[in-house]
């Protein structure tokens, strides 16, 4: 972040500075958690570490920190001598003189400064009175520094994980592409879900819910590069960022943070063993999208496609029915032909999954549509054809254009028009399907209206195949009670009421009369 390197400048331009002004052989800074006796960062100049920069506790520094235990500036002129010579981490440049100065700030050690071996003679009175001042103002600008890094940490995280949060998440996706595609570079994203964590929070409560949250997080770190980005995307759902890892690459990381979780057990708070799971969607930069927004939607969709194969996986975007269906139209045309319920029920996911507005409606007119043909005492052949109906009846949008189908504002009388030929798109698609030939009609037609004033036909009435006019009733319900990218969702009783306002005009009487009633069964006032 820019804090974190507005902190890195400041203590680089602090010990090249006091190395020059002092005609030192080399300086080195340690900022620190006083509080904590741990070491937070590292600069120095002149100077490098045998092995390595110390990390962890001030211990690990020895002479280098005495000024911070003493609390006052400290002049070693015989380092070789000193008790702490051996807990003193070894430099390549042999220790003759070291001149450590504590970095207070309102009575709080931020820091020390250590001088290293003055190049002619030894470090006077003077000297170390204008490093002390020197210190004093270093002091100042570097907790300035620090309470901005804070401040900004905490407007980039999530409160509860401590990850980022979803809007530094966009904001560092759309810099990622930008990188990406400027230098011809490869990455890839990842969309994490537990699966049935809903079902956890309600058996064992939120706030032991909110605990596994944090010990996920913290498998999912450990399963990850230094350089990658985690982010918690929302609720249960996170997303890391990839940089440089092409989609074969980033499947195996995916898979190694799916085997991680799977593996648990996790403890509760209270002391329970649980077993949690995770499905985890793969999106990679360019093939799968070359914008922010179509990376997002190809993972989430992976995602979706993930839990829709029974939870607990990784997929591909790639891998997914809609992406083939996507470079090959034949193959939407071949699962037509296939009978199996399966197979129908797989493409039905994929024309959901074209927009994240209708995900789960097919289904969902599903539901509905075989509660009313019993009630309208319907064959078992034409519950069949309905059923099916109810699956394939959006297919047309396969061909329709995302930016279309998610626009949030009113379309324009041209993309009307390309909405309104879904139908006919439909009918191209599944006329040579003959074991689907008993549901074309109600596909085709289930966006006419009663009074002769819907699309594609102008049928009117009776004209209608009844199975499309009861069709158009319950896709119609079950699309007034979802959200759409054009409008709120609205409640049970107000879908209800457009019905009844409807029914004689766009929708058959008839119909509506006994669709309410079931309705009234399932939603008793």
């Amino acid at each position: 972040m820019a804090t974190e390197r507005k902190t890195t400048v400041l203590s680089d331009t602090l010990v090249e500075g006091a190395k020059e002004l002092m005609d030192a052989e080399g300086a080195l800074l340690f900022l620190i958690d006083a509080e904590q006796g741990e070491i937070l960062q590292a600069a120095f100049a002149g100077v490098s570490f045998e092995g390595g920069i110390p990390q962890g506790p001030l211990s690990k520094i020895g002479l280098f920190g005495l000024a911070c235990q003493e609390k006052r500036p400290v002049l070693i002129e015989n380092p070789g001598e000193h008790p702490l010579k051996g807990t003193t981490p070894s430099l390549q440049t042999p220790l003759r003189q070291v001149f450590s100065i504590p970095l207070v700030r309102e009575a709080r050690i931020l820091g020390v400064l250590n001088l290293i071996n003055q190049k002619e003679g030894r470090f006077s009175s003077e000297d170390q009175d204008f490093l002390s001042t020197l210190c004093v103002n270093a002091a100042v600008a570097l907790d300035n520094a620090r309470f901005l890094e804070e401040v900004e940490k905490r407007a980039a995280t999530d409160s509860l994980t401590g990850l980022y949060n979803h809007r530094e998440f966009q904001k560092r996706l759309g810099e990622e592409t930008e990188r990406a595609s400027r230098y011809g570079k490869a990455f890839s994203l990842l969309m994490l879900d537990i699966d049935n964590f809903k079902v956890f929070n309600d058996t064992h409560g939120h706030p032991i819910g909110d605990a596994i949250l944090k010990e996920i997080v913290k498998v999912i770190q450990k399963c990850i590069r230094n350089v990658d980005f985690p982010a918690r995307y929302g609720g249960e759902e996170f997303s890391v960022i990839l940089p440089e890892t092409i989609g074969i690459h980033a499947a195996k990381v995916a898979e190694r943070i799916r085997k991680a979780i799977d593996e648990g057990p996790f403890i509760t708070p209270t002391g329970h063993r649980v077993h949690l799971s995770i499905s985890i969607g793969v999106a990679s930069f360019p093939e799968d999208g070359r914008r922010r927004e179509e990376l997002i939607l190809s993972a989430d969709q992976a995602l979706y496609f993930a839990k829709k194969d029974g939870r607990n996986r990784v997929c591909r975007y790639c891998d997914t029915l809609k992406a083939a269906i996507e470079k090959d139209q034949n193959k939407l045309t071949e699962l037509l032909r296939n009978p199996e319920i399966k197979t129908i029920r797989d493409l039905a996911a994929v024309i959901d999954a074209k927009s994240p507005y209708t995900r789960g409606h097919s289904e969902g007119v599903i539901e509905y549509a075989l509660l009313l043909a019993d009630a309208l005492n319907l064959g078992e052949q034409e519950k069949q054809s309905l059923q099916l109906a109810s699956l394939l009846h959006n297919i047309g949008i396969v061909s329709i254009p995302d930016s279309i189908l998610n626009k949030p504002g009113p379309l324009s009388t041209e993309e009307r028009k390309i909405i309104q030929a879904h139908p006919g798109l439909a009918q191209m698609l599944i006329k040579e399907s003959h074991n689907l030939d008993s549901v074309l009609p109600a596909i085709l037609y289930h966006h006419e209206r009663y009074d002769g004033k819907g699309y594609p036909n102008g049928l009117k009435g009776e004209e209608i195949p009844f199975l499309a006019r009861v069709l158009g009733v319950v896709e119609a319900y079950h699309a007034m009670i979802s959200v759409r990218p054009y409008r709120p969702k609205m409640s049970h009783e107000e879908a209800v009421q457009e019905l009844r306002k409807n029914a004689g005009t766009q929708f058959d009487p008839g119909v509506v009369k006994t669709f309410l009633e079931i309705l009234d069964k399932r939603n008793p006032a």
